[in-house]
């Protein structure tokens, strides 16, 4: 006799959860207006690359405390800001 079909449960997180695609768009969308920040700051193409990089993964790090207070491109500002 074979056992009955076990239901297969999937947690797929909400967007909420997993910021990841968020933070793509956002990549495209102020990617360039943050690098054109870092480069006016610092006057190095590499390490204003560097400084884009670390604010998105800081981003990404600290999504949670992202409370949509304000927009995606004034934290992210505010995030490269403190670097």
């Amino acid at each position: 006799m074979t056992d009955p079909a076990v239901p297969l449960e999937l947690k797929i997180p909400k967007q909420s959860e997993s910021p990841v695609n968020e933070i793509t768009e956002w990549v495209e969308e102020h990617g360039n207006l943050l690098y054109r920040f870092a480069r006016y700051r610092v006057n190095s193409h590499e390490l204003a690359e560097d400084l884009v990089q670390t604010t998105f993964t800081s981003a990404l790090k600290d999504w949670a405390s992202f409370r949509r207070d304000s927009s995606a491109k004034t934290w992210l500002l505010s995030i490269l800001r403190h670097k």
